[in-house]
């Protein structure tokens, strides 16, 4: 049996309903790029970072280790459990350079970054306005399960956002040279520049069908209309006082870090509501 690997899988990470799986499907558009569904199965496994708690409880372990006998680090351990993984990605993708977009990634791009040591990582990062209006707003029936905590309140969207960007933009900065963070916003009004780019990071000639892809499509978005534009949508404008101060108190550390928005919602802090920390919802 010939087994073969992709030797750089592209991860698309980011907060759910900020472009993961638009993106991954523009860039299997190029002949080179291969993608497929979200493969939620890796957070099952290796999320919240199992695997070291796992080699923990097996390092301690009084009776013989055959990890420890053999000198098997952590590191080696997973990169030879990512090389299974890539392993059976690679028999599915026709031979091409594969790429995942599952959202959850993000919060394990660390151990994913062990098991595939070449992989690149493709941040999208969308105005977290944008992206709570998306969340409250996702309209998928018959929920169950797991499934369950998408139908979020205003809150809880927030902080969710908050929580995926902080942790991609900590993993970009950790590892610039296997990294890029694309603004969703700007992808979607300059496609050519924006690609250009994903290209000459990934190692990619340039070719125009992902460009193609991406202005005539809209991937899962949580609004079934022709004249909805995800990227023009300013949702914030009919937002009640009390959402907005909701928004800056559960975003603020990620929206003044990364000055991720750049309007004037920054002047808010002058409003009383905002130094008097005010509480009540409006």
């Amino acid at each position: 049996m010939s087994i073969k690997v992709c030797s750089n899988p592209v991860f698309v990470i980011g907060s759910p309903r900020s472009g993961t799986s638009i993106l991954a499907w523009s860039l299997a558009q190029h002949t080179q790029l291969w993608t497929s569904s979200e493969l939620y199965l890796l957070d099952y496994l290796f999320g919240d970072r199992k695997i070291d708690a796992a080699l923990r409880r097996n390092d301690t372990e009084k009776q013989w280790c055959w990890l420890r006998e053999q000198n098997v680090s952590a590191g080696e351990f997973l990169k030879y459990l990512g090389l299974g993984i890539d392993a059976l990605m690679t028999s599915r993708s026709q031979g091409k350079r594969w790429v995942d977009q599952t959202p959850v990634h993000t919060l394990m791009a660390d151990t994913l970054a062990e098991m595939f040591p070449d992989a690149f990582f493709l941040h999208i990062l969308r105005d977290g306005r944008r992206v709570v209006n998306s969340l409250v707003n996702w309209n998928q029936p018959n929920l169950t399960g797991d499934d369950a905590t998408w139908k979020l309140d205003f809150k809880s969207a927030c902080g969710l956002w908050k929580t995926y960007v902080e942790a991609a933009l900590d993993f970009c900065i950790r590892y610039p040279n296997r990294s890029l963070t694309v603004i969703n916003e700007k992808l979607a009004t300059n496609p050519s520049g924006e690609f250009n780019e994903i290209f000459k990071r990934l190692a990619l000639p340039y070719e125009e069908p992902p460009i193609n892809y991406l202005q005539s499509n809209v991937v899962n978005s949580s609004f079934q209309s022709p004249t909805h534009v995800p990227h023009k949508v300013e949702p914030w404008k009919e937002w009640t006082v009390g959402q907005k101060d909701i928004f800056l108190r559960e975003t603020g550390s990620a929206v003044e870090q990364y000055r991720i928005v750049q309007d004037d919602w920054y002047s808010l802090r002058k409003a009383p509501i905002y130094r008097a920390g005010n509480d009540v919802q409006r």
